[in-house]
């Protein structure tokens, strides 16, 4: 029994039962009486932040990230390098071709070759090695046995490698692995999914993989190619430097790591592709973090920079560990904190499959990539970036275009997405843009948010969503409005879609002057929305009048919405909104609402 999971839904219900017996207050009122209405305002009583306390809202990357990831860091006292074509090596003055006899090569290390299946064992040497590896090999195996007291360095320069029923790569220890990219590589793995190989092969979960921490570096490329479980896996951390890493996968993930990812550049491309309607809660998808309470305060993904291009059926980037799954002792002290945590890079992100809500499903069974059968709920949820704890963008660049949600925090009550900065653009075709179990706070950036659909929201979050700065234009297919007026420091409008106009128009709010403040042409994907949800540093106290279908000259814009303003003429006015110094949240044609339950 996980009894954490079930004193937080106690501590839940509880709660929800207090606010059923108190009432819930609007913090705003809504005008839409007419077309040219007037828009008014109030302080509200949205839910404080510090009530969402007890997750720290931050991550400590100093468990993962040090100096010492990078491989100008080690000095590597043995030198190795490997011919795959007909296995010999080079190691100094020594050289050799390797057989099925296990030969020294240098400082205790070994290099056996049976059938392909080529063993490199340094468990007993003195110093860090480095291996490089030339040429190419079908029906073959690497198994690197490191020590633990010393770094390996693999270094892929043309190397090709196609195995039969193993991993391409396995380093059996938690040795630091240090991947150098030279040239083109390749890994293509020959398992397939639904098989034990209990003999005669390997089930270990990665085509490249290791039980120590992966650290990528290079300005070489790999391609991985793999329908077994996942391409890249590593038992602690994965930290990607530079070089260009492809993975087309139809197993599990692209990239998977117990305790980690951290990526500061370089270029990802990821591609998976088994749906779930081929293979019941198995899909393929992109970046997954599992978190684990062996390493308390890992289990996230930090990303500062690089080009990250994902396109897959499942989720594209997830720090997963959930306690109400997950969880496997009552401490907290030894919870991992999965979280995501972006600071720069350029981000194209698209999931494609259909979603499927576990509360409203059956259990079934199916069959794992290593041959054994599970029982479970069906579930199918292909988020764009989903951190259970929270999700924080302070900077990057993001186009984001799923069918569930594009950003996702689920913890209950708890969860958060903090946006400080960047540029993001965020369309969910059935879920919603950003959805938060707790808060939503925007101090920074330019944020784009559309879920025209049914009930989803642009912005949907069971606490609350508070503006302190940034520029943002959220698009719902819901009418409900979840912006905080008592927590808000910016001025925000939710406009019904009557008041702003059409999609692929252009709408416009205009200060007492006719200067434009706010100008956004919604996107042609919104047809049939029903709010927009707006807030600008260039909206302050005074009477505003709301413009819909006028023409935009000049300026720039991200996504539709204007960073810099163009002049605008044409157009119709909807509607008049007057602000004061105690309001935040003003309304037109919307209702205000908790939602999100």
């Amino acid at each position: 029994m996980n009894i954490r999971k079930h004193l937080k839904q106690f501590s839940f219900f509880a709660a929800f039962a207090g606010l059923c017996l108190l009432g819930c207050s609007s913090p705003v009122s809504s005008s839409s009486s007419s077309s040219s209405g007037s828009g008014s305002g109030s302080g509200g009583s949205g839910s404080s932040s510090t009530s969402y306390a007890r997750i720290s809202q931050s991550v400590d990357t100093g468990k993962l990230v040090s100096s010492a990831d990078a491989v100008s860091s080690v000095s590597f006292g043995n030198e190795i390098t490997v011919n795959l074509g007909g296995v010999s090596w080079t190691a100094g003055s020594n050289s050799g071709t390797a057989s099925s006899d296990a030969a020294e090569m240098t400082d205790s290390i070994t290099i056996k070759n049976t059938s392909g299946h080529i063993v490199i064992d340094a468990s007993a040497s003195t110093a860090a090695t480095k291996i490089t590896f030339t040429g190419s090999i079908s029906s073959g195996e690497l198994e690197i046995k490191g020590s633990t007291s010393f770094a390996i360095q693999l270094c892929l320069s043309g190397a090709s490698i196609s195995s039969s029923s193993y991993p391409c790569i396995n380093v059996t220890t938690a040795t630091k692995t240090f991947l150098v990219l030279e040239g083109s590589s390749s890994l293509t793995d020959g398992r397939t999914y639904g098989n034990a190989y209990s003999s005669g092969g390997s089930s270990t979960k990665g085509t490249l993989y290791s039980k120590g921490a992966i650290l990528v570096s290079g300005s070489g490329s790999l391609s991985v190619t793999e329908g077994y479980a996942h391409g890249i896996y590593s038992k602690d951390y994965i930290r990607i430097f530079g070089g260009s890493i492809t993975v087309n996968n139809a197993g599990l993930s692209c990239i998977r790591s117990q305790n980690g990812f951290v990526m500061d550049g370089g270029t990802l491309t990821l591609k998976g592709t088994t749906s779930h309607s081929t293979r019941k809660n198995n899909n393929s998808r992109g970046i997954i973090v599992e978190g684990d309470e062996s390493a308390p305060g890992e289990g996230f993904i930090y990303i500062t920079g690089g080009t990250v291009n994902i396109n897959t059926t499942g989720k594209a980037i997830s720090a997963k560990w959930d306690i109400d799954e997950d969880a496997e002792t009552s401490s907290t002290s030894d919870d991992p904190n999965p979280v995501v945590y972006i600071t720069g890079g350029t981000f194209t992100i698209r999931t494609s499959d259909s979603v499927v809500d576990s509360d409203r499903s059956s259990t079934i069974t199916y069959t794992k990539y290593n041959g054994e059968t599970e029982s479970e709920k069906e579930s199918c949820s292909p988020e764009g970036i989903e951190g259970k704890n929270g999700v924080i963008i302070a900077g990057g660049t993001f186009d984001i275009q799923t069918t569930d949600d594009a950003l996702n925090a689920s913890y209950s009550t708890y969860g958060y997405v903090n946006i400080s900065g960047g540029t993001l653009y965020l369309y969910s075709k059935q879920g919603d843009a950003i959805d938060s179990n707790g808060d939503i706070n925007i101090s920074g950036g330019t944020v784009v948010t559309v879920a025209p659909t049914g009930s989803e929201d642009g912005f949907d979050c069971d606490g609350s969503l508070n503006f302190t700065g940034g520029l943002a234009a959220g698009i719902s297919g819901s009418s409900h409005s979840y912006a905080s007026g008592g927590s808000s420091t910016q001025k925000v409008f939710v406009l019904g879609s009557s008041y702003a106009g059409s999609a692929g128009k252009t709408m416009a709010i205009k200060d007492s002057s006719g200067n434009p403040v706010f100008v956004f042409t919604i996107p042609s994907v919104a047809s049939g929305y029903s709010i927009i949800t707006l807030s600008s540093p260039k909206i302050g106290t005074g009477s505003y009048s709301i413009w819909s279908g006028v023409s935009a000259s000049g300026g720039s814009a991200s996504n539709g919405l204007y960073t810099s303003l163009p002049s605008v003429s044409g157009g119709s006015t909807t509607g008049t909104i007057t602000t004061s110094s105690g309001s935040a949240v003003y309304m037109l044609g919307a209702s205000s609402g908790m939602g999100g339950f």
